[in-house]
């Protein structure tokens, strides 16, 4: 019903530019020219549906199918009774971050699915080659739609090895990740695309920052801002450290053949204290560290592109006026705003683990759980805090969903201690 009403989804600025790639792609074929900062092989994948509005929208019900049966696949080996469950799932399919992004055109949102498999996936204790064959898939997908998910080839063997405590096990999982990883990279390069890649912005963006403070500072920063096509002095008076977009695009940085990581390694290594000063103000905005720094909800909900949308088949109506409504509301309590504070999360999701530690009141299993979901979300997002991007909430929704499953699945496997456990009284009583 949801889809329905908001046929043939909900589509924003990046949302158009997508699917006009995927169209390019399905009508020109892999080996055409051209191409634009979005993943090419995302472009591909979602190439088959980009032919007509109603495939878009079949795209939309795979999607939020997919979205509302994650906290299904979290709870279903959980020996609790099945009301708990249902109640559980139907809570968290209510609840405005699934109703919208069920519907939400973003790469995020698939991202947010794939992650979620992988983690459920590697916290499996006995595994069957099925499973590895969905991990393969997942990863495949994940880094397919964000590239930025490379670094999990760190944490997932981490994961993994705290679960299994065999290091075959881990490598297995590092294998996996990296042949997935491997198979995108060949997929890529056999595209006959222009390629573009956007991290560069946000590492150029960073040299902004520092490059002002050293001018600041009387140091000379010369030679790391030979990259800017265009005069400096427009763009160091704009620095926001909320991100590419906070102030200014960089404009005149092409995202091809343009060498800013090595400027930006180089400003590291001949100026670290300035370095290290600017890149924890960009950390502690893309965590949410300091007053009013949640993350921003940009492009979630809005209807400034009716006009666009309407090309798709979109038409207003009551119905997602209400959904809109009910997302802002949520985005401005108390809960939403902890929620678009990546460090609350993190946070949360460590004293939750920490009280099944300390408490006792999880299997061993479900505490090796809870710390390999910690680690698998934080992994993940960890490279948005190696380069700059728009702090926007859409960028944390793959960790940010994470940890609520993991914490879900924790409750119920509470709730399963609890109901099972023995009535002294009426053992006595019966001795």
């Amino acid at each position: 019903m949801v889809v329905y009403l908001h046929y043939p989804g909900l589509l924003y600025t990046d949302s158009f530019a997508r699917w006009n790639f995927a169209k390019q792609i399905w009508n020109d074929g892999i080996f055409t020219k051209g191409g634009d900062w979005h993943p090419p092989v995302a472009a591909l994948l979602l190439s088959p549906f980009s032919s007509s509005n109603d495939k878009i929208a079949f795209f939309t019900v795979l999607q939020s199918a997919t979205l509302n049966l994650l906290p299904l696949f979290f709870l279903i080996d959980v020996k609790t009774k099945n009301w708990i469950k249902i109640l559980l799932c139907s809570v968290l399919m209510l609840s405005p971050i699934w109703l919208i992004n069920s519907v939400f055109h973003a790469y995020d949102v698939i991202g947010a699915i794939s992650l979620s498999i992988i983690a459920l996936t590697t916290v499996k204790p006995n595994l069957r080659f099925l499973d590895y064959l969905t991990f393969y898939a997942s990863a495949f997908t994940l880094i397919s739609f964000r590239p930025i998910a490379v670094m999990l080839l760190i944490f997932l063997p981490i994961a993994r090895l705290v679960i299994s405590r065999n290091l075959k096990s881990s490598g297995i999982f590092l294998i996996l990740f990296a042949l997935a990883l491997c198979a995108t990279s060949v997929v890529k390069h056999q595209m006959n695309l222009e390629k573009q890649y956007a991290f560069k912005l946000g590492f150029a963006w960073e040299l902004v920052g520092m490059a002002k403070t050293a001018s600041e500072q009387g140091r000379d920063y010369s030679n790391y801002i030979k990259l800017f096509k265009e005069n400096f002095e427009p763009h160091k008076e704009k620095i926001d450290y909320r991100g590419i977009w906070g102030g200014t695009e960089v404009k005149g940085v092409k995202l091809v053949d343009t060498p800013v990581l090595g400027s930006y390694v180089g400003f590291a290594i001949s100026e670290p204290a300035i370095f290290l000063m600017e890149k924890r103000k960009y950390i502690s905005s893309a965590l949410g560290i300091g007053p009013k720094m949640e993350l921003i909800n940009a492009e979630y909900s809005r209807f400034d592109h009716l006009s666009t949308m309407r090309q798709y088949g979109f038409e207003y109506s009551t119905f997602p006026q209400k959904i809109q409504t009910y997302w802002n509301w949520f985005v401005d309590s108390f809960a939403g705003k902890l929620l678009r504070r990546p460090w609350v999360v993190f946070l949360l999701l460590l004293i939750v683990y920490c009280f099944s530690v300390l408490a006792r009141c999880s299997k061993q299993q479900g505490r090796a759980e809870l710390l390999a979901f910690l680690i698998i979300s934080l992994g993940y997002y960890s490279g948005y805090l190696i380069t700059s991007h728009h702090h926007e909430f859409r960028y944390f929704l793959p960790s940010a969903l994470l940890a609520i499953l993991a914490i879900l699945r924790f409750l119920a496997s509470n709730l399963e201690i609890s109901s099972t456990k023995p009535n002294v009284s009426s053992t006595l009583a019966a001795g």
